[in-house]
């Protein structure tokens, strides 16, 4: 069952059903249930078929994150608070591309194969937040250093482009070298304002072919 507080604060914009991705990038359809007054929410079809799928047992541990709407992120920790190693697990895809895993009617899974895409990252914008709210974003680190960083790995800020509906706007993304992520800072209060940004809105930022450029899609809550 969901924690009761947080399906009450969070899941009035979830819709059925959820995905769930892990960081191999498979990702499972499973669909909530809801008690007749809606405040108590449970995993329903689907959930069997991805708990037996990554063994759960006693003392695992699940972290999810709200990416928006009906997606989840979902990390798995056993006894020990490691982290699964998700490769042993991977439904059987095309190199490079994404399996999205459906659970049948006769209680087994099947996997269809979703088309390559170009390398993206998703943030949600939360409320009085210092990390991903309307003064500035946390950007996922790894991505910085595999896209936007020269090979050397050297700091220093990035000038990027996001752009929307035919409109751009110019951001710096700012590493600092003794904490963890990167930042959204000079331009980004400016890109939120004019787009409308509000609480639970989802942003998904898509990098273009060729320089720091980003296709920006935003999902309202």
């Amino acid at each position: 069952m969901v924690p009761k507080k947080y399906s009450m604060d969070h899941f009035d914009c979830v819709s059925n059903p959820v995905t769930l991705e892990l960081p191999n990038g498979d990702a499972w359809l499973v669909e909530l249930v809801r008690d007749d007054l809606g405040k108590r929410v449970w995993f329903g079809k689907g959930w069997q078929q991805f708990s037996q799928h990554y063994h759960f047992q006693h003392g695992h541990f699940l972290l999810f994150e709200l990416l928006g709407n009906s997606h989840f992120s979902v990390n798995i920790f056993d006894r020990t608070a490691a982290e699964m190693k998700y490769s042993q697990f991977t439904v059987g895809v095309p190199n490079g591309e994404t399996a999205k895993i459906i659970a049948k009617e006769d209680g087994a899974a099947t996997n269809s194969v979703l088309p390559r895409r170009r390398p993206s990252f998703t943030k949600v914008i939360v409320k009085n937040s210092r990390k991903s709210g309307v003064n500035n974003l946390n950007v996922p680190s790894r991505f910085v250093e595999t896209y936007l960083a020269t090979g050397s790995g050297e700091k220093g800020d990035i000038m990027v482009k996001l752009n929307v509906g035919g409109e751009s706007w110019a951001v710096k993304v700012v590493r600092y070298e003794r904490k963890t992520g990167c930042w959204m800072s000079k331009g980004w209060w400016k890109f939120a304002m004019d787009n409308s940004l509000k609480a639970w809105d989802r942003c998904t930022f898509e990098l273009r072919d060729a320089g720091n450029e980003f296709d920006v899609q935003i999902q309202r809550c």
